[in-house]
């Protein structure tokens, strides 16, 4: 991911249950803020239900 200033920050979420509604155990990645250099980041996305 890229963002156009290295002083943002970044949320993740997936919609598990597709009631157009982020809530807080959707939220996989919260503030992270990438900076301007390149690293590898790995996201753990859960089965849906589980």
């Amino acid at each position: 991911m890229q963002t156009s200033n290295p002083d943002n920050y970044v949320t993740i979420w997936i919609d598990e249950d597709n009631d157009l509604v982020f809530e807080d155990q959707e939220r996989l990645v919260h503030n992270l803020r990438p900076g301007s250099g390149k690293l590898l980041y790995g996201i753990y996305i859960p089965r849906y239900g589980v």
